[in-house]
């Protein structure tokens, strides 16, 4: 499975020895929602209308408190394929409990989001005009003065809330590119979305747009293994543990995912920054949803590099 790997292999661990113990001792049935809720986060579910979502913030988001700066989009979230669709809340990454971070499918999304400024010249409007908050700062105080204790924290957090919006448009609106990305011209080929996302997230963390990304991957077909077309799930996932042709699919499967992050390897590395290159000073974790595809939760895989 990880053969694709090899060549970088000085710069990645296969962690073993994992279980996924407290998933396994919370609550009964949704394997894969509960999964989704514990692995990324460490933290036990948060049953909502009895489905069970991420009750901590999520080692990204952890992550990024840590390194992000004020003038930064705090991280940016991808999906290929659809992500994680089969529920309601198609992510695994969460900013707080129960708070989700519903990412970008479409790459042509993901460059507005990222580049979208630089299609105007960057005029610079945000900064000419100065700060909305610095203009209304006496009417805050005056209405600050009539509120109740808990009203005036109130108040203090929206305030907060809104200045931390504010400096991160003038960031991003008045950051340079020497070199960015031109627009995705399509969206719906996996292994072109897939391409287009990691160029969009090397080029944003280049540009010093963010350091914290994720990619969450959809479903992969039969046919993208080397399989006749049908049905994944229950024709090879579900079947490992009995049938030779199942377990090999699904090691296949698994390859197909590693060549993905060796290419991630790659992109990053071709970028310089420093002495070295981005993926100097980066760090990528691979996580899967369930320990394997059968819905165990012993020997749970996670490489890094």
């Amino acid at each position: 499975s990880l053969k694709p790997l090899f060549p970088f292999a000085q710069h990645c661990t296969a962690i073993g020895g994992l279980g996924l113990v407290s998933c396994a001792a919370d609550g009964n049935g949704f394997h894969h929602e509960r999964m989704k809720a514990h692995g990324p986060s460490g933290a036990n579910a948060l049953w909502l209308d009895g489905l069970p979502y991420t009750g901590g913030e999520t080692i990204d988001q952890k992550i990024a408190s840590h390194i992000c700066r004020p003038d930064q989009y705090r991280s940016i979230e991808c999906s290929v394929g659809g992500g994680l669709e089969y529920e309601d809340e198609s992510t695994a990454m969460y900013q707080a409990p129960g708070q989700p971070l519903v990412p970008i499918d479409d790459p042509r999304v993901l460059w507005e989001r990222l580049f979208g400024y630089l299609s105007d010249g960057g005029d610079g409007s945000l900064t000419q005009q100065g700060s909305i908050l610095d203009a209304v700062s006496s009417r805050y105080a005056d209405l600050a003065e009539q509120l109740s204790q808990t009203d005036k924290v109130r108040l203090e957090q929206h305030r907060d809330l809104i200045r931390d919006l504010e400096t991160r448009l003038v960031g991003i609106s008045t950051a340079s590119c020497s070199n960015p990305p031109t627009e995705p011209t399509s969206h719906g080929n996996y292994e072109e979305d897939f391409e287009s996302h990691l160029q969009l997230i090397s080029a944003a963390f280049s540009c010093d747009l963010t350091r914290v990304a994720s990619i969450q991957m959809g479903q992969l077909s039969p046919v993208q293994i080397g399989r006749p077309n049908g049905d994944m799930h229950d024709r090879y996932a579900h079947a490992i543990y009995y049938d030779q042709d199942a377990e090999n699919a699904m090691a296949d499967y698994m390859a197909y995912h590693a060549a993905q992050m060796a290419r991630m390897i790659e992109v990053l590395d071709s970028v310089p920054e420093g002495e070295g290159s981005v993926f100097d000073n980066t760090i990528i974790v691979w996580l899967s949803e369930l320990a394997d595809s059968w819905h165990g939760m012993d020997n749970y895989p996670v490489v890094m590099a």
